[in-house]
């Protein structure tokens, strides 16, 4: 398999790179597939996909050793073990949120006065799928676009989600 995924990368440099990040993370990445899937032969579609990911999106990489890296991989392996469950375990599995949300002037002017470890702990807070959407987006600058893909769902369920979200820690600071 990662001759196949050294395919997917133009670069010599991030080819040795991308080699190094596969050996050191590719036990976790099937540990997260077999720990959310329950199912070897799902958990091992996962965790292919989830290489192939991070192979296309390698540029977002830094250096090996950075828990930033690990962290990386594993909302990938998580985004993907989802997205496989999804498909696979709840085939008919439709979202659909009533809440109000905040526009994207209401959050950003609203976030910005408070303590980031406050949100983050607020973040944890969260169910999983949400906390996955934010992570993806404002920790590592993937598009709705980019993460719908990612769990195979719309953008706009990805804006939805997150916008969600920014609710829901909203609604807590406001307690």
């Amino acid at each position: 398999m990662l001759i196949l995924l050294l395919d997917l990368i133009d670069d010599e440099e991030d080819k040795v790179k991308f080699e190094i990040v596969f050996n050191k993370y590719e036990n976790l990445v099937r540990y997260i597939a077999l720990q959310k899937l329950k199912n070897r032969e799902f958990a091992d579609e996962s965790a292919q996909e989830a290489w192939i990911s991070i192979a296309k999106n390698f540029k977002k990489i830094g250096d090996p050793d950075d828990p930033k890296t690990k962290n990386y991989i594993a909302t990938i392996a998580n985004s993907c073990a989802n997205k496989v469950y999804n498909k696979e375990i709840i085939k008919n599995n439709n979202i659909e949120y009533n809440e109000d949300i905040l526009t994207k002037e209401e959050s950003s002017d609203y976030f910005e006065s408070i303590n980031k470890a406050d949100i983050t702990a607020m973040i944890d807070k969260l169910p999983e799928q949400q906390r996955m959407y934010l992570y993806l987006s404002y920790s590592f600058g993937y598009t709705s676009k980019e993460i719908g893909k990612l769990y195979g769902v719309s953008d706009a369920l990805v804006r939805k989600t997150i916008q969600f979200a920014k609710a829901r820690i909203r609604q807590e600071f406001e307690k």
